[in-house]
């Protein structure tokens, strides 16, 4: 897996927006997926009830 200071862009599973990894304020791992996210209230809300954010959730990567 990636370290956070690789700077890779992902999608943040609550709203959708493109982050770097290494501006996360906040990561989890789910069904072997690192999330990342905007904020810690994020993070908790996706806690409660991941399946229902991670459907739409996909990493971007360079082609």
């Amino acid at each position: 897996m990636p370290s956070a200071s690789d700077n890779i862009a992902v999608k943040a599973p609550m709203c959708g927006k493109v982050l770097d990894m290494a501006e996360a304020a906040e990561s989890e791992l789910y069904d072997d997926w690192a999330c990342y996210f905007f904020s810690d209230r994020c993070r908790e809300r996706f806690s409660k009830s991941p399946s229902s954010f991670t459907r739409s959730y996909q990493k971007l990567t360079d082609n």
